[in-house]
């Protein structure tokens, strides 16, 4: 029997491929491509401002989550994405764009349980593309302290809010979503 991580929709392709059935692929894990992020700007959205959680860089911040949590949820269900796009400037191509996504399975238990995060860039076409994918960025890339100190990745704030299954901000606080 083999336990490979996959996408939802490629579970029945992985298995046949790998001699299997679906019921060999476990239900708890998704693995996000390019592609799932390609229609963010549709997905259910939260305009915050200029957002007090770091690292604001005193740009407009928007948050874009698919699929919302159901009412009750005392976590974010596998296969989350939640974009967040924040518009420095006019041009898009100045954008920065992080996302995180419930891959589940085990994934990062030592940092924020079952996400994955990403760096996002826009393409030419406005499409987004995967710049990097993990735990957090390459050694010495991330955000600076709100104080101006250390850089922090991304498992040492969102590893901290365990009280809201890894998720800061508070438009999407699972205790208060309808």
């Amino acid at each position: 029997m083999y336990l490979v991580p996959v996408r939802f929709a490629s579970a029945l392709l992985l298995a046949a491929a790998l001699g299997g059935c679906a019921s060999d692929v476990p239900p708890d894990v998704f693995i996000a491509f390019g592609e799932d992020f390609e229609d963010y700007p549709t997905w259910t959205s939260f305009d915050r401002g200029v957002d007090p959680i770091p690292p604001s860089h005193e740009a407009a911040s928007f948050l874009y989550v698919d699929p919302m949590p159901p009412s009750g949820s005392p976590e974010f269900p596998v296969g989350t994405r939640i974009v967040r796009e924040q518009r420095v400037g006019e041009d898009p191509a100045g954008w920065v764009l992080h996302a995180m996504v419930k891959r589940g399975g085990g994934f990062n238990a030592d940092g924020a349980p079952g996400w994955e995060f990403f760096g996002l860039a826009l393409a030419d076409d406005g499409r987004p593309f995967i710049a990097w994918r993990g735990t957090g960025p390459a050694d010495g890339d991330g955000y600076t302290a709100p104080d101006g100190g250390e850089v922090l990745s991304c498992n040492q704030c969102h590893g901290s809010a365990t009280y809201n299954d890894s998720v800061l901000s508070p438009v999407l606080d699972l205790t208060a979503l309808p």
